[in-house]
């Protein structure tokens, strides 16, 4: 089985780190997708979406009030 990298600057990424850590390209693009999993693996929805509420926190609240009235304006 193999796996085409087509992108110049991926493979460079690859095979510099592949070196410099004494290991093959394929051991290499191994551990790093492993660490990249384990990192990413558990983190639920509310923290996924922290960027979103704190872009929302910094945009400050308006003071209106989402009525019946707010819905049919923004139906028309």
């Amino acid at each position: 089985m193999g796996l085409l990298i087509k992108d110049d600057e991926v493979e460079r990424l690859a095979r510099d780190l592949a070196r410099s850590q004494h290991l093959d390209v394929t051991e290499t693009i191994r551990l790093a997708l492993e660490a990249y999993a384990a990192a990413h693996a558990n983190i639920d929805l509310w923290t996924k979406l922290k960027p979103l509420r704190d872009e929302l926190d910094r945009a400050g609240h308006t003071g209106r009030t989402a009525d019946k009235a707010f819905y049919d304006q923004l139906s028309t």
